[in-house]
């Protein structure tokens, strides 16, 4: 059955109105390499996640997990480094993410050895739905009218919050790191101690921006007029990339 001969005992610590474990990046780096990988470059990507989940529907139990993954050619089941679990979400994103960003960073700055081998460990991504996001990066609420992470503008409310622009100023690491826009953001975050593009490396959330609506940024050329009246057409999201609006306009979304 595999059974683990072995089983190490983390201390639970007391975070906020909750409690919180912490199983380690190294530990399951070391676990997930030597369960899917055969080879090894000379220097290991991560996805990085983290949402919440309910426990009960009678009650407001729930956990908030940090998940990694290896970025890989084949398959790698994401492991758990860390577990919050309260009747709310952790009341302090940078409280929740500390273990894990000391030990990343830890990680980025030393290296990370496996087999007698010293290798680099690099993020590939960060990736969340649209409303942890804005939780972890101290960012407006993804529904909010300078809610958008990669451009600038100012939404306008139409059925919901979209950017219609066409043009407009891209995000950048150093703007975001400077707050060059304040609207953007709500505080700190610690997410900016790693070696990390806080723009580009940070996923949009396919889910709430074209499945459920929320939210659109998009920008279509000056050829299309009529912006309110495009937006607020409902799209099929499994076609979205192949629907010509008008003039061969097609919807897009920033990636």
């Amino acid at each position: 059955m595999h059974t683990p001969r072995s089983v190490t005992i983390n201390k639970m610590t007391t975070m906020g109105n909750g409690s919180y474990i912490h199983f380690g990046l190294v530990i399951g780096l070391q676990r997930s390499i030597g369960k899917y990988l055969e080879q090894i470059a000379n220097s290991v990507k991560l996805l990085i996640n983290s949402d919440g989940m309910s426990l009960s529907k009678s009650s407001r139990s729930q956990f908030w997990l940090i998940l990694v993954s290896i970025q890989a050619e084949v398959y790698t089941k994401p492991f758990v480094v860390g577990i919050y679990h309260g009747y709310s979400k952790p009341r302090n994103a940078n409280e929740f993410l500390r273990s894990f960003v000391n030990e990343m960073t830890e990680i980025q700055q030393n290296g990370f050895f496996y087999g007698g081998k010293k290798y680099l460990i690099e993020i590939a991504g960060i990736v969340c739905d649209a409303p942890a996001m804005a939780f972890f990066m101290s960012t407006k609420s993804h529904s909010g009218y300078f809610s958008c992470h990669k451009c600038t503008q100012e939404g306008e409310y139409i059925n919901s919050v979209v950017f219609p622009e066409t043009n407009f100023t891209m995000r950048t690491d150093e703007s975001f790191r400077n707050k060059t826009q304040e609207e953007h953001h709500t505080g700190d975050t610690i997410l900016q101690e790693l070696n990390i593009d806080m723009v580009s490396q940070v996923a949009s959330d396919y889910m709430h921006l074209i499945y459920e609506n929320e939210s659109m940024c998009w920008w279509p050329p000056s050829s299309v007029k009529n912006v309110s009246t495009l937006i607020s057409k409902r799209v099929d999201p499994d076609k979205v990339m192949e629907l010509n609006v008008c003039d061969n306009t097609k919807i897009l979304w920033l990636e």
